[in-house]
């Protein structure tokens, strides 16, 4: 896999993020974060083949498209890796 640097906009992203995650933990404090946190986990969960979305849905690779996943995993994930 080829090195990518890391760009502007992703640096914007990061602090984008961590600013509005610290204003709700000041808004509504460490249980707020939790929440994030719990939602986050349940919205992939936590089994390790849960992380192929993140190769399905991000271009690591500049022009490099996302295709379905349609492998032995699937018997797990319900054919989660699928798009119609």
């Amino acid at each position: 896999m080829a090195k990518s640097a890391i760009t502007l906009g992703e640096i914007v992203n990061v602090i984008i993020i961590f600013s509005i995650d610290y204003l709700i933990y000041l808004s509504w404090g460490p249980s707020a974060m939790l929440f994030l946190v719990i939602a986050g986990l349940s919205s992939i969960g936590p089994h390790p083949a849960a992380i192929h979305i993140i190769a399905e849905h991000y271009e690591f690779i500049k022009g490099m498209e996302s295709y379905d996943y349609i492998g032995i995993w699937n018997i797990f994930n319900l054919d989660v890796g699928y798009h119609i």
